[in-house]
């Protein structure tokens, strides 16, 4: 589909704004720690368990914190 990204966001502006939703843009900077961080869970957490659903996941994340 031509313009497919475009096409994409322009749909995502509208929902936002149709919701309400405000943006909150990540700090230049940020995005490496935030990537590291879930790389990190995904490895060590996720990836080391088998869960039956997101509740599941939920509790297992709550008793790593």
């Amino acid at each position: 589909m031509a313009n497919g990204i475009e096409f994409l966001l322009r749909v995502c502006v509208n929902y936002r704004e149709v919701e309400d939703i405000e943006m909150e843009y990540i700090q230049p900077g940020h995005n490496g720690y935030i990537e590291l961080f879930n790389r990190t869970y995904r490895e060590d957490v996720l990836d080391a368990h088998s869960f039956r659903d997101i509740e599941e996941v939920n509790l297992e994340t709550e008793r790593l914190r």
